[in-house]
Protein backbone atom coordinates (compact mmCIF):
# COMPACT_ATOMS: atom_id res chain seq x y z
CA UNK A 1 0.00 0.00 0.00
CA UNK A 2 1.14 3.51 -0.79
CA UNK A 3 1.06 6.30 2.00
CA UNK A 4 -1.37 8.71 -0.07
CA UNK A 5 -3.00 8.81 -2.65
CA UNK A 6 -4.62 11.82 -5.16
CA UNK A 7 -8.31 11.25 -5.85
CA UNK A 8 -11.26 12.61 -8.12
CA UNK A 9 -14.41 13.92 -5.95
CA UNK A 10 -17.02 13.60 -8.82
CA UNK A 11 -19.57 15.00 -7.41
CA UNK A 12 -17.39 18.73 -7.01
CA UNK A 13 -17.07 18.69 -10.74
CA UNK A 14 -18.50 21.81 -12.43
CA UNK A 15 -21.01 22.22 -14.37
CA UNK A 16 -22.79 20.29 -12.58
CA UNK A 17 -24.59 18.32 -14.99
CA UNK A 18 -20.21 16.90 -15.99
CA UNK A 19 -20.29 15.92 -11.99
CA UNK A 20 -23.66 14.04 -12.46
CA UNK A 21 -22.54 12.04 -15.75
CA UNK A 22 -19.17 11.41 -13.95
CA UNK A 23 -21.22 10.32 -11.04
CA UNK A 24 -23.34 7.94 -13.29
CA UNK A 25 -19.90 6.44 -14.83
CA UNK A 26 -18.33 5.95 -11.04
CA UNK A 27 -21.30 3.97 -9.83
CA UNK A 28 -21.26 1.57 -13.10
CA UNK A 29 -17.89 0.94 -12.51
CA UNK A 30 -18.87 0.29 -8.61
CA UNK A 31 -21.18 -2.45 -9.42
CA UNK A 32 -19.56 -4.20 -11.69
CA UNK A 33 -16.34 -5.02 -9.66
CA UNK A 34 -16.13 -7.73 -7.46
CA UNK A 35 -15.24 -5.05 -4.80
CA UNK A 36 -17.61 -3.05 -5.41
CA UNK A 37 -15.14 0.03 -5.48
CA UNK A 38 -13.60 2.41 -8.43
CA UNK A 39 -10.25 1.17 -8.05
CA UNK A 40 -7.86 -1.67 -6.74
CA UNK A 41 -8.21 -1.22 -3.70
CA UNK A 42 -11.39 -1.67 -1.24
CA UNK A 43 -10.58 0.95 1.20
CA UNK A 44 -13.90 1.89 1.85
CA UNK A 45 -13.12 5.42 2.41
CA UNK A 46 -12.01 6.20 -1.43
CA UNK A 47 -14.55 3.22 -3.12
CA UNK A 48 -15.80 5.60 -4.92
CA UNK A 49 -13.07 8.04 -5.62
CA UNK A 50 -11.05 7.26 -8.68
CA UNK A 51 -7.11 7.14 -7.90
CA UNK A 52 -4.88 9.07 -9.77
CA UNK A 53 -1.58 9.73 -8.30
CA UNK A 54 -0.57 7.73 -5.76
CA UNK A 55 2.03 8.77 -3.15
CA UNK A 56 4.98 7.13 -1.57
CA UNK A 57 6.63 9.00 1.24
CA UNK A 58 9.65 7.78 3.07
CA UNK A 59 12.04 9.67 5.84
CA UNK A 60 15.30 10.86 4.70
CA UNK A 61 17.89 8.26 4.90
CA UNK A 62 15.32 5.29 4.03
CA UNK A 63 15.85 3.38 1.09
CA UNK A 64 14.50 5.09 -1.90
CA UNK A 65 14.96 1.27 -3.65
CA UNK A 66 12.40 -0.01 -1.48
CA UNK A 67 10.20 2.96 -1.90
CA UNK A 68 10.10 2.45 -5.79
CA UNK A 69 9.68 -1.14 -5.21
CA UNK A 70 6.80 0.00 -3.06
CA UNK A 71 5.29 2.12 -5.70
CA UNK A 72 5.74 -0.08 -8.53
CA UNK A 73 3.89 -3.40 -6.83
CA UNK A 74 1.10 -0.81 -6.06
CA UNK A 75 0.80 0.72 -9.50
CA UNK A 76 1.36 -3.00 -11.12
CA UNK A 77 -1.75 -3.64 -9.02
CA UNK A 78 -3.77 -0.38 -10.62
CA UNK A 79 -2.39 -1.44 -14.12
CA UNK A 80 -4.39 -4.82 -13.56
CA UNK A 81 -7.20 -3.86 -12.06
CA UNK A 82 -7.82 -0.93 -14.86
CA UNK A 83 -6.98 -3.62 -17.61
CA UNK A 84 -9.96 -5.15 -15.71
CA UNK A 85 -12.59 -2.90 -16.18
CA UNK A 86 -11.63 -1.17 -19.26
CA UNK A 87 -9.94 -4.45 -21.42
CA UNK A 88 -11.63 -6.73 -23.50
CA UNK A 89 -9.67 -9.55 -21.96
CA UNK A 90 -11.34 -12.65 -20.61
CA UNK A 91 -10.36 -10.79 -17.20
CA UNK A 92 -12.62 -8.15 -17.73
CA UNK A 93 -15.10 -6.94 -15.15
CA UNK A 94 -17.31 -4.93 -17.67
CA UNK A 95 -16.00 -6.12 -21.39
CA UNK A 96 -14.20 -2.89 -22.24
CA UNK A 97 -18.04 -1.21 -22.04
CA UNK A 98 -16.99 1.16 -19.43
CA UNK A 99 -15.55 5.23 -20.71
CA UNK A 100 -14.94 7.08 -23.92
CA UNK A 101 -12.18 5.87 -26.13
CA UNK A 102 -10.51 9.34 -25.26
CA UNK A 103 -11.05 8.05 -21.57
CA UNK A 104 -9.26 4.41 -22.52
CA UNK A 105 -6.83 6.02 -24.55
CA UNK A 106 -6.08 8.69 -20.89
CA UNK A 107 -5.19 5.45 -19.02
CA UNK A 108 -1.32 5.01 -20.83
CA UNK A 109 0.19 7.37 -18.55
CA UNK A 110 0.01 7.32 -14.97
CA UNK A 111 2.05 9.65 -12.84
CA UNK A 112 3.12 9.10 -9.12
CA UNK A 113 4.84 10.57 -6.29
CA UNK A 114 8.06 9.91 -4.22
CA UNK A 115 8.35 11.91 -1.77
CA UNK A 116 11.68 11.36 0.49
CA UNK A 117 12.75 13.55 2.67
CA UNK A 118 11.98 17.14 1.42
CA UNK A 119 13.16 15.74 -2.18
CA UNK A 120 9.35 15.10 -4.30
CA UNK A 121 9.71 13.53 -7.27
CA UNK A 122 7.41 12.83 -10.17
CA UNK A 123 7.52 9.46 -11.32
CA UNK A 124 5.61 8.32 -14.62
CA UNK A 125 4.31 4.82 -15.29
CA UNK A 126 3.33 3.37 -18.78
CA UNK A 127 2.50 0.89 -20.52
CA UNK A 128 4.46 -1.13 -22.98
CA UNK A 129 3.11 -1.35 -26.76
CA UNK A 130 2.12 -4.85 -26.10
CA UNK A 131 -0.09 -3.70 -23.36
CA UNK A 132 1.26 -6.23 -20.67
CA UNK A 133 4.27 -4.75 -19.30
CA UNK A 134 4.73 -1.68 -17.16
CA UNK A 135 7.43 0.37 -17.21
CA UNK A 136 8.74 3.33 -14.37
CA UNK A 137 10.58 6.29 -15.55
CA UNK A 138 11.66 7.59 -12.46
CA UNK A 139 11.27 11.48 -13.22
CA UNK A 140 12.92 14.41 -12.08
CA UNK A 141 12.39 16.21 -8.71
CA UNK A 142 9.73 19.07 -9.09
CA UNK A 143 10.13 20.53 -5.60
CA UNK A 144 11.38 20.43 -2.56
CA UNK A 145 10.59 21.74 0.90
CA UNK A 146 13.87 23.32 1.79
CA UNK A 147 13.55 26.60 -0.01
CA UNK A 148 11.08 28.50 0.00
CA UNK A 149 11.34 28.12 -4.40
CA UNK A 150 11.28 24.46 -4.14
CA UNK A 151 7.66 25.10 -2.33
CA UNK A 152 6.72 26.90 -5.52
CA UNK A 153 7.55 24.35 -7.83
CA UNK A 154 6.06 21.66 -5.66
CA UNK A 155 2.66 23.90 -5.71
CA UNK A 156 3.01 24.54 -9.19
CA UNK A 157 3.64 21.11 -9.95
CA UNK A 158 0.75 19.87 -7.77
CA UNK A 159 -1.48 22.51 -9.39
CA UNK A 160 -1.03 21.29 -13.04
CA UNK A 161 -1.48 17.75 -11.95
CA UNK A 162 -4.57 19.21 -10.14
CA UNK A 163 -5.80 20.09 -13.96
CA UNK A 164 -4.62 17.07 -15.79
CA UNK A 165 -6.59 15.00 -13.26
CA UNK A 166 -10.01 17.16 -14.09
CA UNK A 167 -9.14 17.84 -18.35
CA UNK A 168 -8.83 13.61 -18.14
CA UNK A 169 -11.97 12.90 -16.40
Amino acid sequence: MVGFAVCLDASKLEPPSRAQAAMKRIHAMCQSTPTSAVDHTDFLPLHNLPMFISIESKRHGESSDKAELQLGVWLSAQWKFLASMFGSGPNSHAGGSLGTERQQKSLEVMPSILVRGHSWRLMISTLKEDGMRRVIYKGVEFGTTQTAVGVYKLSFGLQWMAGWIENTN
